[in-house]
């Protein structure tokens, strides 16, 4: 998605699904007309909300375009709060839309595929997403594949493993103590 300082008068793109004020809506990305006002960005929260599906890209773009804006700064966490979703769940939309570009992004394919090769690391992604589209994976056989992918390119690979310690300084600590039990690491 191309940011605010980028938008002009753009005519919506030939696949725009939906057009409501400003914003047009392809399977795999929100565009902006124009600057809208910070009301206008800030009711489109709502609806998002409820139309579901494929709106997991279009709530990280959302996203990215209100943190662009420098004059949406003070009243940007006012427009978070109606999304009624989790500051963790917003983050990780936000990241994948950062790291999935809309140029590669398969609308055959769950969010959660994209998910999955989102890394800043995106040298794999594009044939990555082909394979897990012409071959069916499966969330789990695409992780499988980036990881098999960046261990084969001597790049590291990135567990995420939920731990609960008493402090930070013992975070390594719990870690291993969790882990040396039994705890399964995801991979991503």
């Amino acid at each position: 998605m191309t940011l605010a300082a980028d938008y002009g008068a753009l005519a919506p793109a030939p696949e725009t699904l939906l057009v409501v004020g400003p914003f047009g809506f392809t399977p795999t990305e929100m565009t902006v007309s124009g600057e809208p006002s910070f009301e206008e960005w800030a009711a489109l929260g709502p609806w998002l909300r409820a139309a579901h599906g494929a709106v997991q890209f279009w709530w990280g773009d959302w996203l990215r375009y209100g943190e662009s804006r420098p004059d949406y700064q003070e009243r940007l966490s006012q427009a978070l709060g109606t999304s009624g979703y989790e500051a963790e769940t917003l983050s990780n939309l936000k990241y994948i839309a950062e790291n999935v570009a809309p140029s590669r992004r398969r609308p055959a394919l769950p969010f959660s595929v994209h998910a999955a090769v989102a890394s800043p690391d995106a040298a794999d992604q594009a044939a990555t997403l082909d394979a897990a589209e012409s071959e069916e994976w499966t969330v789990a056989q695409t992780r499988a594949a980036v990881r098999t992918l960046r261990q084969a390119a001597g790049r590291p690979v990135t567990y995420r493993v939920l731990v609960e310690c008493h402090s930070e300084a013992d975070r390594d600590l719990c870690l291993a103590e969790q882990l040396s039990a039994g705890r399964k690491a995801r991979d991503y």
